[in-house]
């Protein structure tokens, strides 16, 4: 399918012709960023919110690529920071004081001041090592990435944090820090510290994103044949990437196929997905770099039913570790696709009475908000319309209309990545008495409200 739109031609994947929701979301990034604008492209990267989207078209996978091997080219890690040396300043963004800050603390980039100072943490941070190479600099913008690193190496957090003046947070912060312990990693990044990681000497290991995704493209190729991007996504706190199957759909789909009939319940939906790929990692937080094999409905959602690869940034003393544990996981990525096939025979075979209060219930619980579990609740009362039962299989599936309504409602990346995560949470469940109940279940004030 191509779309002649100005400037620009799509190609999709067959599989998406209908997929109105994907197209319509790159029309509205592309408008909103404009991010093939050359002279602004270094600028938007130094900016906490930058973002970029990829998709399946000729160059989606070259250009997801590039951005990420230009994000680590701009990237230094800086090791042994004295946790106890760590101190946090607050800028002053008022515009007759910005040029008095930037003198004061050797910041020679004023446009990145103002964005700090105005839009992003106002912090400054001082780590007692060179973090970056500008003659006499003691202090660096700090990015918003950073600041779960940072309450971490202060052993600090709360809601009271965020009540106060600026200058008494960074002294309640700065007093934390002199009794803190041990040596932490920064990370700099396009002209901030973007990442601080506690502890870090003896226990984090980098593991470069751009190795984790070729080592993942390689094992899905050498084992599935061909695959295509479908989406990816880049920013200073996640990388994400689904790439599709499209070689292995008859073996894997009929794998899908025979686990609904051992269940002895009939699903209410056609099973003509697309089985697929999901990988996520980042370099600012202590997450896990992921590869979870998942299936592709033709709303565009992606479903995944077992949890795949999961390699956590530690090292393993006398183990193996980083990149060559992910490298020695993803090669048995099938087996992942058999746990899956398990996990939906399981499902299948789970009956569920009160459907739309099951699934209010369980947004209520795993942070859904109505906003996005509407649509799939609408879907659950269609399904289970004039039946006495449905399946926690097909419960789910209906689910997946939190991600498309997402979508649809152009939500950024990271909401839609967080109700994944929620129903990656909710496909483990085996046990739905909790939620399935009768009367009548109300959404609760904070998801009704969100």
């Amino acid at each position: 399918m191509s779309l002649g739109l100005p400037h620009f031609n799509i190609k999709l994947h067959p599989f998406y012709e209908s997929d109105l929701s994907l197209i319509r979301l790159f029309i509205f990034k592309f408008n909103q960023r404009g991010r093939n604008t050359m002279e602004n492209t270094m600028l938007r990267k130094m900016k906490d919110d930058w973002e970029e989207f990829f998709f399946g078209n000729d160059n989606g996978e070259k250009e997801l690529f590039e951005s990420v091997t230009d994000m680590e080219a701009n990237s230094q890690w800086i090791p042994g920071i004295s946790s106890r040396d760590i101190r946090l300043e607050a800028i002053d963004g008022r515009p007759m004081f910005i040029q008095d800050e930037m003198r004061k603390y050797h910041l020679d980039d004023e446009d990145l001041v103002d964005e700090t100072a105005n839009l992003g943490t106002d912090l400054l941070i001082y780590t007692g090592v060179p973090t970056s190479s500008a003659a006499f600099r003691t202090h660096e913008l700090v990015r918003n990435t950073a600041m779960d690193g940072i309450y971490a190496v202060a052993k600090l957090n709360g809601a009271a944090l965020g009540r106060m003046t600026r200058s008494k947070y960074c002294e309640c912060m700065n007093a934390a820090f002199e009794v803190a312990r041990g040596t932490s990693l920064g990370l700099m990044r396009y002209g901030k510290l973007s990442g601080l990681q506690s502890g870090a000497d003896g226990g984090y290991m980098i593991m470069p994103i751009s190795k984790l995704m070729d080592i993942s493209a390689e094992s899905l190729s050498g084992r599935f044949g061909d695959i295509e991007l479908r989406t990816g996504y880049n920013t200073h706190g996640l990388t994400y990437a689904v790439w599709l199957l499209p070689d292995a759909q008859n073996r894997l789909i009929e794998m899908y196929q025979d686990a609904i009939i051992r269940s002895g319940l009939d699903s209410q939906y056609p099973i003509n997905f697309m089985p697929a790929a999901l990988f996520q990692s980042s370099d600012t937080k202590s997450s896990c770099a992921i590869l979870d094999p998942c299936f592709i409905l033709p709303s565009g959602a992606s479903l995944r039913f077992a949890e795949g690869v999961r390699i956590k940034h530690l090292r393993r003393s006398g183990r193996s570790e980083g990149i060559d544990l992910f490298a020695a996981e993803a090669s048995n990525i099938f087996t992942k696709f058999e746990a899956s096939v398990a996990a939906i025979a399981e499902l299948s075979g789970i009956k569920i009475y009160n459907a739309e209060n099951c699934l209010v219930g369980l947004c209520n619980k795993y942070g859904i908000s109505r906003k996005y579990g509407d649509a799939a609740r609408e879907e659950v009362s269609r399904i289970s319309c004039g039946e006495t039962y449905i399946s926690a299989h097909d419960l789910y599936i209906a689910m997946s209309e939190c991600i498309a309504e997402a979508e649809r409602s152009n939500a950024k990346a990271t909401v839609v990545n967080k109700i994944e995560e929620s129903l990656m949470k909710i496909v483990q469940i085996r046990d739905f008495s909790e939620f399935d109940v009768g009367g009548l279940v109300s959404w609760s004030n904070s998801q009704a409200a969100a």
